[in-house]
Parts: C-alpha cells; sequence; structure tokens
C-alpha cells in the first residue's frame, strides 16, 4: 500500500513574526552577537593587556600600551570629571 501526503498539512512557523507579517529580529540572535562580540572584545584586550606587561622587546610592549589606550577609555589624572568624584 502506498503512502500518501496530507493534502493540507499543518503551517510551519518560518521564525518571529512582527505585526504586518515582516520578520522582525529575534531576541536570542541579538543576545548571541553580543556575546559574540564581549566575548571578542575581553579576549583583544587580555591578549593586549598581557603583551603590554610581559613583551620582552620594548617596542612591543609601547605598541601594545598605545593599542589598549584606544579600546579602554580612561580618565585622566588631571582631567576636570576626575575632580568631582
Amino acid at each position: 500500500m502506498m503512502r500518501t501526503q496530507n493534502a493540507n498539512p499543518a503551517p510551519v512557523s518560518a521564525g518571529r513574526t512582527r505585526v504586518g507579517g515582516k520578520k522582525g529580529a529575534c531576541p536570542m540572535n541579538i543576545g548571541l552577537l553580543s556575546a559574540v562580540g564581549v566575548a571578542l572584545y575581553s579576549g583583544t584586550v587580555s591578549i593586549l593587556a598581557l603583551t603590554a606587561t610581559f613583551a620582552r622587546r620594548r617596542v612591543l610592549r609601547r605598541e601594545a600600551r598605545s593599542t589598549l589606550a584606544v579600546l579602554v577609555p580612561s580618565r585622566r589624572v588631571g582631567s576636570p570629571e576626575a575632580s568631582d568624584r
């Protein structure tokens, strides 16, 4: 005996939809992208911090410190914001 397919199968959800039928961004995807970004950023900063501390060559330590200064904003000692606290 041959099996036949159902003429009207149950509708399958194609993803989260907004009002109007357009697909919206799934909150899980946004969270996953954020987590990946945080992991990459923290890994980069950690490697640079280790390089800035333990590199044998002075030039490499200096370059790692200057890159860290760009990636990790910090207040300067003489800045007006530091005197407010």
